[in-house]
């Protein structure tokens, strides 16, 4: 049975007229619906055509040609269209800019469909004008946004991207094609150009947490260290960030966002034992101070143009100023990597009282975990005390920040005293540490979990390995996963050792 004879029989089964019904749906359109003669002068209209033109019945509209509505521009258009519709061509999603009855501008949306006679000719047509002047106006505070955004990024080494995925088209930052030198290449719009620009062995890795990031819904992150290949040719290192934000109904993922920021500078200072005054001059002056002005022109920028910011562009603002933290507190890390001199002052250290200071500084933390302490009495230390104190805020901040869920979190502090040098010993309950791991997690940058996981910039360790190796001692981790890890350094007691 036909979908139409189903209707019928129907509407015939429960008493309904048919008609009565299909003028329902015509008089209660939101939509405009106008039906014309083949002269163009309308013999029917819906409710939503009175409205528009403030009539009090649709007869003050029956009879009228579609000449007398709309400006003088209008009206040429309106001839234009109408002779397409004398020849049978039907006008479909027809975008028109027009003025209302108040003498504001609107714009619509049109579907004209033309009915022919037996010998070809026009008999009449019916249309349907969907006002979409709120739909436009969306689209130019969006455009709008897109220009505001660009001109925040552009004063910085953070690229932005968004792409609809099933018309494989979006948005790619003039900064983000800057950093790679392709900013006037109109190649640079295509997802596939960029694609190509990776490098082999991190596509791969791009595309396995890409798919990853997928099967779990979004809820494991889309990020990490890729390299691309700029267009003089040389290797830049960058930091990308990514997030799925619309899914169909079927779970499938329709949008996604994200940044890319350029870590070009840092890997090569980083991975620079030279200089060390210099880095940390460049780490503070040509990195830090950018970031500030970032920072302040992001926040300038949501001052200025919150109210016409949508949910969306909320949305991708907050996603560039999580970055901007992130790059914040992954410079100034390396800036503080980089002031750790082998020469510090040093004195006789009570250890006992560098472990209150920092189980102080951590009593937040501590109380809203319940986390359980046990310190037993420490040895003096040969160093300098604002490094300790750095070093065990470190540690055991790490204890208290990888604990398992549903788990009190316990943490036992000893030491003990030979007669070369002292051992420390910071045992934890946590999620422990793959043996595969165990020496790899002292290198700079190195993060075995997501940063929605665990927060943090890869930095803490390596900065601790390096405060204990300039004083002479060792840095090493005992672990198992799911049991728990014990981080152990010594110092050596000889005050002449440097």
């Amino acid at each position: 049975m036909s979908l139409d004879n189903y209707h019928n029989n129907y509407f015939r089964k429960h008493s309904i007229p048919a008609m009565d019904v299909y003028q329902e749906i015509f008089e209660n359109s939101p939509d405009v619906i106008v039906i014309l003669d083949n002269k163009g002068r309308i013999i029917n209209c819906n409710q939503k055509l009175v409205k528009v033109h403030k009539c009090s019945h649709k007869d003050q509209l029956i009879g009228k040609h579609v000449m007398d509505f709309g400006s003088e521009k209008a009206k040429e258009q309106h001839k234009i269209d109408w002779l397409q519709l004398e020849q049978g061509i039907t006008l479909k999603d027809t975008i028109r800019k027009n003025i209302d009855a108040n003498g504001n501008e609107v714009w619509i949306k049109l579907n004209s469909i033309p009915k022919l006679d037996k010998n070809q000719k026009l008999s009449y047509v019916v249309s349907i004008i969907k006002d979409i002047t709120q739909e436009i106006s969306y689209q130019e505070k969006y455009a709008e946004q897109i220009l505001l955004f660009e001109k925040v990024l552009n004063t910085t080494n953070i690229g932005f991207w968004e792409w609809n995925i099933n018309k494989n088209e979006g948005y790619i930052s003039k900064s983000f094609k800057k950093i790679f030198g392709y900013e006037n290449d109109p190649e640079a719009n295509k997802s596939e150009f960029w694609k190509s620009k990776i490098l082999t062995e991190d596509l791969s890795k791009s595309i396995y947490g890409f798919k990853k990031h997928i099967a779990s819904k979004g809820s494991l992150p889309f990020e990490g260290e890729v390299r691309y290949r700029h267009k003089n040719g040389s290797v830049i290192w960058g930091y990308s960030k990514a997030q799925i934000i619309e899914w169909d109904k079927n779970n499938l993922p329709l949008k996604i966002v994200g940044t890319l920021t350029d870590i070009s500078k840092l890997k090569q200072l980083s991975n620079s034992n030279e200089n060390l005054e210099q880095f940390a001059y460049t780490a503070s002056h040509d990195l830090q101070e950018p970031i500030k002005t970032i920072a302040s022109l992001l926040d300038l920028f949501l001052n200025d143009y919150k109210s016409i910011l949508n949910e969306e562009g909320m949305s991708h603002l907050n996603l560039i100023l999580d970055e901007t933290k992130k790059m914040n507190s992954l410079v100034t890390g390396l800036l503080d990597y980089s002031k750790l001199q082998g020469n510090s002052n040093r004195t006789t250290v009570n250890l006992n009282e560098v472990v209150k200071h920092s189980l102080d500084s951590l009593g937040k933390v501590i109380k809203e975990k319940n986390a359980k302490i046990s310190v037993s009495s420490l040895p003096n230390a040969y160093g300098n005390e604002t490094e300790l104190n750095s070093l065990f805020l470190n540690l055991i901040g790490n204890a208290l920040k990888f604990t398992k869920e549903n788990t009190v979190p316990k943490i036992s502090i000893s030491g003990e005293e030979t007669a070369t040098h002292i051992e420390i010993s910071i045992s934890d309950n946590g999620i422990g540490i793959a043996k595969k791991n165990l020496t790899e997690i002292f290198n700079l940058f190195t993060r075995l979990h997501s940063s929605e996981s665990y927060k943090g910039t890869g930095i803490g360790l390596a900065h601790c390995k390096k405060l204990i190796e300039n004083m002479g001692g060792n840095l090493w981790v005992n672990s198992t996963v799911g049991l728990g890890s014990t981080f152990k350094f010594t110092i050596p007691l000889n005050t002449n050792y440097i």
